[in-house]
């Protein structure tokens, strides 16, 4: 028993050691910024939601400074690009909320709970990750924000209020439930009240090694973040979100209709006018792969995939004809429509 201060001394230095290798690792790939990809883009979210300073603007693109990051992830919620990424498995959080019941979701400077899903700061959860994760949530799930006001990310707690107060009226008003609630100092008092420190910090320490490590495996053998980074510069592929979109739509209950609907408003869809005659140039800039050009007998067409679409406009920015129009929202299934938005006649013989 004498020695039991030291050991618990010994087991605090390993775990907040363990504590910063597992903090978020924000990867900045340039190449797959708006602005690289279009020199005359000025698209700036990252630059406006980073409290750090730690992006900036030098020449006209964007800088990421690793030493002032402090990893709050507002920076990945919001880029249109998947510029700035994490390893985070985006696809499990929603099938472990889909499956169990009674999740409560924390960083990992939380206390530890019961059915616990940790993600590196609630600075990750944009509006329409929100959104999925309510419309597939099997019951009421608690996301644990008593750390929050404590935090250097203090500033994120603000901005989930407000995308969980425009989630609730969205909610409200096409017959859905909003199922979040927060988990609070009272909450923890109610449940851990015969628990103390001790047992709190043992119990943490082996949950959140076991925990992450899952995680790390989880990570390892995710095949799309297995892509070599050189590849996934240029390969065209749909952005996080659109997959966390997807998948939600895919474990979403039939009966969530209220729930389908708000999801539908975070896809998008294109129209093209007229004057539009298919050249390459918009299907050759879009980033995600939502815009398609094929021949067929002779006639160009222009196809539109919706759930692989960002809605970031690079392809109404780089079209000449000024002939595509885009708007959030899709009416129909987004996962099963490839939408044929333009055709040109067949050459006369």
């Amino acid at each position: 028993m004498n020695g039991e201060p030291q050991v618990i001394m010994l087991l605090q230095a390993l775990f907040n050691r363990f504590i910063t290798a597992t903090t978020a690792t924000i990867s900045f790939d340039q190449r797959r910024c708006l602005r690289a990809r279009l020199n005359t883009n000025e698209c700036r979210v990252c630059l406006d939601v980073c409290p750090s300073r730690a992006l900036s603007l030098s020449n006209q693109t964007v800088q990421f400074d690793n030493s002032r990051c402090t990893s709050c992830l507002r920076c990945l919620s919001v880029c249109p690009n998947d510029a700035l990424t994490d390893s985070i498995d985006l696809g499990h959080l929603l099938h472990q909320l889909a499956h169990k019941s009674g999740i409560i979701i924390s960083c990992d400077q939380s206390k530890t709970h019961d059915n616990q899903l940790t993600i590196p700061c609630i600075g990750l959860l944009s509006e329409p990750l929100l959104a999925a994760m309510n419309a597939v949530s099997q019951g009421t799930f608690h996301l644990d924000v008593e750390h929050c006001p404590r935090c250097r990310n203090q500033h994120t707690l603000c901005n989930l209020h407000q995308i969980n107060q425009k989630l609730q009226k969205q909610s409200k008003d096409r017959g859905g439930e909003f199922r979040l609630l927060y988990w609070t100092e009272q909450d923890r008092k109610k449940k851990d009240h015969s628990l103390n420190e001790r047992r709190v910090f043992l119990s943490f320490t082996g949950k959140s090694i076991a925990r992450n490590s899952k995680k790390a495996v989880r990570q390892a053998t995710n095949n799309p973040e297995a892509t070599p980074p050189d590849q996934k510069s240029t390969l065209k592929q749909p952005t996080k979100i659109q997959k966390v979109l997807r998948t939600a739509m895919d474990l979403l209950p039939p009966d969530r209709t209220g729930e389908r609907d708000i999801l539908r408003s975070y896809f998008f869809t294109l129209q093209a006018a007229p004057h539009c005659d298919c050249c390459p140039r918009c299907s050759g800039m879009c980033p995600t792969g939502a815009l398609k050009r094929t021949t067929e007998n002779g006639s160009r067409q222009l196809n539109f995939t919706s759930s692989s679409c960002s809605g970031c406009g690079l392809c109404i920015a780089f079209c000449k004809k000024k002939a595509l129009q885009i708007h959030q929202g899709y009416a129909n299934d987004p996962r099963l429509t490839v939408q044929l938005i333009q055709q040109t006649a067949p050459p006369t013989a």
